[in-house]
């Protein structure tokens, strides 16, 4: 397990590392792809009786949510939401 330090250490740098890669303009427009692909801002669920379906998208939309939330999340709420 890490130390506190080395937890704050290395969501630093995996914050930056999510800037870098999401905050350039090619960055940003795949960011938005994504966010229309991964059900950020809509429902997940696909239809009664396509479960499994609806269980997919779910997954999707946490890949987004935990993107976004790497993005504006500060490093102690990204610690205390247990998101690193």
């Amino acid at each position: 397990m890490l130390s506190s330090e080395e937890l704050e250490k290395k969501t630093k740098a995996l914050k930056v590392d999510y800037h870098q890669t999401f905050g350039t303009e090619q960055g940003k427009r795949v960011l938005k792809d994504l966010e229309n692909r991964c059900f950020e801002n809509h429902t997940t669920f696909a239809g009664a009786g396509k479960s499994e379906e609806t269980h997919i998208n779910i997954g999707s939309r946490s890949v987004i949510l935990t993107i976004n939330n790497m993005m504006k999340l500060s490093v102690e709420e990204l610690i205390a939401r247990r998101i690193v």
